[in-house]
């Protein structure tokens, strides 16, 4: 059966991504890029960059993989502040969920399409601080772990693209505060920031 193996392009993948992000920068006006150093600030305090994955025995029956899809998402009972993130993207999906005991609401943005979240991420990467990391593991992972253009879904990946995969998946997840120790898809165990990511903050607020 034929396998997508790893996608090697001429020229590094990671040059073509900062050429792009440049270009992108430098058609910016100053207060699109003061907007992002705010959004960015919020999304360090109150969003999340992650990869999630279709685990479901029954999903992953015959799989050679488990579906893994990069995300990013953010929410805040200010309703305000997160029509703000939808309005300046202008994508990704905006919902208002309904108020709890009396608690307020929460207002959430999520973006996953991969085009589309490719441009969040580069647009708010130079402006990141405590999520920097997680954007640049889901840059690299929209980068060399999903399927070429014009790749049908019903091709499997290769062994070593479901090996990286996996290793990207288990290492945003420990950016995330997530105890992989003895870890299982259906299970998790949140353990805080690792120590590199509070030492950052520390200095930060210092």
């Amino acid at each position: 059966m034929e396998e997508i193996a790893c996608y090697k392009p001429i020229l590094n993948n990671w040059d073509l991504l900062y050429i792009v992000r440049y270009i992108m920068m430098c058609g910016m006006q100053d207060n699109q890029r003061e907007e992002l150093i705010y959004l960015a600030g919020l999304f360090d305090g109150e969003g999340t960059i992650g990869i999630n994955s279709g685990y479901s025995k029954k999903w992953i029956k015959g799989q050679t993989d488990m579906g893994f899809a990069p995300y990013i998402r953010i929410g805040m009972n200010d309703e305000k502040s997160i029509r703000g993130v939808a309005d300046f993207f202008k994508v990704g999906h905006y919902y208002p969920e309904k108020s709890y005991k009396g608690y307020r609401a929460m207002h959430r943005w999520a973006c996953r399409k991969q085009a589309d979240l490719k441009t969040v991420l580069l647009m708010l990467e130079p402006f990141l601080r405590l999520k920097k990391p997680q954007c640049n593991l889901a840059l690299r992972f929209l980068d060399e772990c999903c399927r070429p253009k014009g790749i049908r879904i019903g091709i499997p990946f290769s062994k070593e693209i479901c090996d990286k995969r996996w290793d990207f998946y288990l290492r945003i997840k420990v950016l995330n505060g997530i105890d992989i120790s003895d870890y299982s898809p259906a299970t998790t165990k949140r353990m805080g920031h690792p120590k590199s990511i509070r030492d950052a903050s520390y200095s930060l607020n210092s």
